[in-house]
């Protein structure tokens, strides 16, 4: 791609999750006020970028948030939430791999996820196992007593 390509290619995406996003309400700007739920409003890379399926099932798990909750549904501390759930998972993957590629995940390792991939394993806060669904052919998972 010549360098104009690659910006025409960029040019639909949305701010990025983890550098243009710095409040609840700059969250809420970009992916509230809609029917639709708030883990498929995050997986939307017009809205806003660099947030794929299982960072979002993560992210609403951290917030406490039903992940098919329709984002116009959240309340402000929800969303101050959501950013604090999207800085904390992004970190520590940043602290748990090391080398020159986000490695998510591999056969026999061992994640650090607390709900994506972990169907019926009994969530880290509650005890309550994880649930999976599949919306859009993409599995989100989580605790159906913590996220309300």
């Amino acid at each position: 791609n010549t360098p104009d390509e690659a910006i025409q290619e960029l040019a639909h995406l949305g701010p990025d999750a983890l550098n243009d996003i710095q409040t609840g309400s700059d969250l809420k700007k970009c992916l509230g006020g809609s029917r639709s739920a708030i883990w498929r409003r995050m997986l939307d890379q017009r809205r806003l970028a660099g947030i794929g399926t299982i960072l979002a099932s993560e992210i609403c798990h951290r917030a406490g948030v039903h992940p098919l909750r329709p984002s116009q549904s959240l309340k402000t501390p929800e969303w101050t939430a959501i950013l604090h759930g999207l800085r904390d998972h992004i970190e520590l993957v940043l602290q748990e791999n090391v080398g020159p590629e986000i490695d998510y995940l591999r056969p026999g390792m061992q994640t650090f996820f607390l709900c994506y991939g972990k169907k019926e394993v009994p969530c880290t806060q509650c005890e309550t196992p994880i649930v999976k669904d599949t919306v859009g052919g993409r599995p989100v998972y989580w605790c159906p007593s913590c996220q309300i």
